[in-house]
């Protein structure tokens, strides 16, 4: 993914947040269905891939389970830089 398409996709993806009624419209109007899984934490990881996946498909943009997925060392690296110097 792009830069440019991250945007694009970024700034969606705040538009639905930001607005319920939007978000409900937009997920009513996909056909695929979202998977079922056993347990809450596979379920959630899901859902976040089948509303990634309807977003890029509505944004044109191609999906990459890729450009999505992000390293639990990246993941700390990004919390530890928040953290103040000592």
């Amino acid at each position: 993914m792009t830069n440019e398409e991250r945007r694009m996709f970024d700034a969606f993806q705040r538009k639905l947040d930001e607005n319920p009624a939007n978000r409900l419209t937009f997920f009513a109007g996909v056909r695929e269905k979202c998977l079922v899984a056993n347990n809450p934490y596979e379920q959630w990881v899901l859902q976040s891939e089948y509303e990634n996946e309807a977003i890029c498909k509505h944004l044109g943009i191609e999906y990459r389970k890729e450009d999505f997925a992000v390293s639990g060392e990246e993941l700390a690296r990004q919390w530890a830089s928040g953290l103040p110097d000592m």
